[in-house]
């Protein structure tokens, strides 16, 4: 541990901002990152948080990142979570299991816990606490798995009665960083506020130049203008003798702590290394490793005396993060070594830390400190810890005699890493990893991590590629079908149909079960036979979603029912196991069949649940997926704002990365959202981009299913000579409806209008027959244009697509028709955010709170308050009600 002093000089405005954080606890929730460089005073400046919100009643928890444990997974939670681990037993059943697990309270049995599930866990405990501050200091020294946690109780602390401070160093990553979160920065003193803590620092009279250069090189660090003088003598601070020139303030300052510490004397040292090399070291422990080493509790008294170290309740406590750094690195070798052997002796009940002692004591490569390691990282993986595992799985493979074992240790480290979200050093133990080895298995591993890597970093395409040439490598027939069809989906995205037809070409040709066959139809244009991909349902959750998937696009009307039946089923199954990261899978077919079943808020509120877990996991091509899947959706309700707002996100990251799928969705809702509107030249420019070849918009499957939009916006701009002579137009209802655009006549109209009739789209339905009725307008039939312009007014206003609406609207006045104002009310889909749709829907299920909460990643007390304003604006009183007025699928 590390003690720091209390230095509030010149930190007012500091002061004023925490102090207005703690002061709103009771009605708010908030969230702050306070940061700066080594000796700032933010652990002053959180000390003094702790005893404002103490002042005013308020519960505080407090936890610091310990450097030490940064590869022990949860052991920040542990120490965070401790003093309210009574109220475990409030939490959701999923919830608290997985949390009582990943603290040791709990002993094997289950599986590793969902990131989610714990995330909640978390999030639910410290809201059972509230009204609480809660203080995190060094938060850059956080284990990941901890980090991971944090961040996303910090983004949720809306309606709840929590802060969250944090304290970070500059110049160190950290888990927070782009979280969104709000930042104190905490510079440099002001140059009177320096003069005055200078001041007050030094006893002894300074001369005037002396007192400039300290000034100078301290550059406003409160520490530095504390320490740097206790390093001068009286004759160098009267300026009789010339000062030592040294570098910047935190070098000169480490020198400082050295020669402090090598004044001590060894027996002093020893104590202060064994506490520098295990910082999370109770005080006990530290003195039993001390008298294994002939060392007493005595021996540590020089070190108090001369302010190195303070003893902290249970923990000796540095007085900087500095002077523990000078003393581990002012060690030699030998001496780290006989100290890290000896904690291994002391920390033998803590397997874990253990090995890592053993592990830093070693010089060389080492097969039994190896398996510990190895050993160490299942039980992280036990426990989700991802990163943990990677650190533990990395370092057992260089210390492995054995290079097959080290490759595979180094090919699990690596897909540890990604899943930790750390694809930079994922990509590095792939890439070392891979010409050691030879088993197949471990190859197909690291073709798999490299490819999902380079997948989440934009090279979609190269992903594909990736798979596609390491399925040639391997021999056994079940592990080559499972690389080609990963290949697949990636080339699916990146809309590379050579690729896609190569792949299912070689996948079919494989002696595998149809179920893994099946996933070649991916790469089909063209309506196939259900006999083809029904196998797909009953398989894993990825082929469920491509069940989902090919139900929806080859079958259209006639199987929609199975579409929504594999996509919710592939959702209930995996809300029951709690693997919310892979939801995402059904989440994405689920929001498409509501979109074109009539439920655009339905739609958009699933697609932005989605979003969020992609977003958490750092899966940046399903995030840009949702994105684009909610451009769309607020594009048919002709929400501007929003379908710029998701398309530019979408198109910023997939367009430089020529990711077609995301990039055809974007421009389409976009095209989509000018054809609504008065502006059909705008509407073609975006549009027509779906059909040119070599455009990043133009992808094989989703350019098809937009192409009566395309057919529409060039008719409409009078530009058909832009659209391409072999337009793939089959007898689905949208190619009838264009067929209708590019030669209009009563017959044509009546076949797209009895085909979309049939289709089960209320909202291409309507768009039908708002064409039908502005052509017989335009054909000066006004009396037979009525009766289709009024149903499809009706079918836009009850999906609340308020530009269609009116551009029927106007048209169906220009044919006589007296248009009364829509009196329609709103629907309950309509009078909700995405969000209360979706706690009014759970709700409307029967779900408690606390179920609701466990299943949109919410505490309870949050849905509380989002269920307090849904009531009054559905105009109910009881949850009952909720039945009869929201869908439920």
């Amino acid at each position: 541990m590390v003690l720091k002093p209390e230095v509030l000089f010149g930190r007012e405005r500091e002061i004023a901002a925490i102090e207005l954080l703690t002061a709103g606890v009771g009605e708010r929730g908030a969230a702050l990152i306070v940061r700066g460089e080594a000796g700032c005073g933010k652990t002053a400046l959180l000390d003094h948080a702790e005893r404002h919100a103490e002042s005013r009643g308020l519960r505080v928890l407090r936890a610091a990142g310990v450097e030490s444990e940064a590869e022990i997974d949860y052991a920040a939670l542990h120490q965070l979570l401790y003093p309210v681990l009574d109220r475990i037993g409030d939490l959701h059943a999923s919830q608290r299991d997985t949390l009582a697990r990943v603290l040791g309270m709990t002993v094997g049995g289950g599986v590793p816990g969902d990131r989610f599930v714990l995330a909640l866990a978390v999030l639910g405990l410290l809201s059972e606490a509230s009204p609480a501050v809660v203080i995190v200091d060094d938060a850059h020294w956080l284990d990941h798995a901890s980090a991971d946690a944090l961040r996303f109780a910090a983004r949720r602390l809306a309606g709840e009665q929590i802060c969250l401070l944090f304290g970070v160093r500059d110049g160190h990553e950290h888990a927070f960083g782009g979280s969104g979160l709000a930042e104190l920065p905490v510079g440099p003193l002001a140059a009177e506020d320096a003069a005055l803590l200078l001041t007050r620092r030094v006893p002894h009279p300074i001369a005037a130049p002396v007192r400039e250069q300290l000034l100078t090189e301290a550059a406003g660090n409160p520490l530095a203008l504390l320490e740097l003088p206790a390093g001068l003598t009286p004759d160098q601070l009267s300026g009789t003798v010339p000062l030592p020139e040294r570098p910047y303030w935190a070098t000169r300052l480490t020198t400082v702590f050295v020669d402090r510490v090598q004044g001590l004397p060894p027996s002093t040292r020893t104590l202060l290394l064994l506490a520098a090399a295990d910082d999370a070291l109770q005080m006990a422990d530290l003195l039993k490793a001390g008298e294994l080493l002939g060392i007493a509790a005595a021996d540590l008294d020089p070190a108090e005396r001369k302010g190195v170290v303070h003893v902290r309740g249970d923990y000796l406590a540095f007085r900087h993060p500095l002077v523990r750094s000078a003393v581990y690195q002012s060690a030699t070798f030998a001496e780290r070594q006989a100290v890290h052997l000896c904690l291994a002796r002391v920390r033998a009940a803590d397997p874990d830390r253990a090995a890592w002692h053993r592990a830093a004591a070693v010089g060389g490569r080492d097969a039994e400190v190896s398996d510990a390691l190895e050993a160490v990282a299942d039980r992280a993986q036990q426990r989700s810890g991802a990163a943990a595992a990677a650190a533990a799985l990395a370092r057992s493979a260089e210390l492995s005699p054995d290079p097959a074992v080290a490759a595979a240790r180094q090919a699990r480290a690596a897909e540890a890493a990604r899943l930790a979200g750390r694809p930079s050093w994922a990509r590095t133990l792939a890439s070392t990893a891979g010409p050691h080895t030879a088993d197949e298995t471990t190859r197909a591993q690291l073709a798999y991590t490299l490819a999902s890597i380079q997948s989440e970093t934009g090279e979609v395409a190269g992903a594909g590629v990736t798979l596609s040439q390491a399925e040639l490598g391997l021999s056994d027939p079940r592990a080559r079908a499972q690389v080609l069809s990963r290949a697949m989906w990636f080339a699916w995205n990146a809309g590379d149909l050579p690729l896609l037809r190569d792949i299912a070409e070689r996948l079919r040709a494989l002696p595998v079960p149809p179920l893994q066959r099946a996933v070649a139809v991916l790469a089909e244009e063209e309506p196939r036979p259900a006999a083809e991909w029904r196998p797909l349902s009953h398989g894993e959750p990825v082929y469920l979603h491509y069940a989902a998937d090919s139900a929806e696009w080859y079958s259209g009307a006639r199987d929609r029912p199975s579409a929504e039946g594999y996509a919710t089923r592939l959702e209930a199954e995996l809300r029951e196991r709690g693997a919310f990261g892979e939801l995402a899978l059904a989440l994405e077919v689920i929001a498409q069949w509501e979109a074109d079943s009539g439920h655009p808020r339905s739609a958009q509120a699933t697609a932005e649940q989605g979003l969020l877990l992609t977003e958490e996991t750092g899966w940046h091509l399903r995030a840009a997926i949702f994105r684009s899947l909610l451009a769309l959706s607020a594009a048919r309700s002709g929400d501007a704002a929003r379908t710029s707002e998701m398309a530019s996100a979408a198109l910023d990251w997939a367009a430089p990365h020529q990711v077609r799928s995301v990039a055809s969705r974007a421009v389409w809702a976009l095209g989509l959202l000018h054809l609504a509107g008065a502006d059909p030249a705008a509407a073609h420019r975006h549009l027509i981009r779906l059909v040119s070849p070599h455009d990043v918009a133009a992808h094989f499957r989703i350019s098809r299913r937009a192409l009566a939009d395309v057919v529409e916006a060039a008719v409409r701009a009078d530009a058909r000579a832009d659209l391409p002579a072999d337009l793939p137009l089959r007898d689905d209802p949208l190619s009838l409806r264009a067929r209708a655009l590019l030669e209009p006549g009563d017959a044509a109209f009546g076949a797209a209008l009895a085909a979309a009739e049939g289709f089960g789209d209320p909202y291409e339905l309507a768009r039908t027959r708002l064409l039908y009725g502005e052509w017989l307008r335009r054909e000066r039939r006004p009396r037979e244009a009525r009766g289709p312009l009024r149903a499809a007014l009706n079918g836009f206003e009850t999906l609340g697509a308020a530009p269609w609406a009116d551009r029927a609207r106007t048209v169906l006045r220009a044919t006589g028709d007296s248009v009364a104002p829509n009196e329609r009310g709103a629907s309950a889909e309509r009078l909700l955010t995405p969000q209360e749709l979706q706690i009014a829907r759970f709700a409307a299920q029967g779900m408690s709170n606390r179920e609701i909460g466990a299943q949109l990643f919410l505490s309870p007390r949050t849905v509380g308050s989002h269920l307090y304003r849904i009531f009054p604006k559905l105009g109910i009183t009881a949850r009952a009600e909720l039945r009869t007025l929201i869908p439920i699928r």
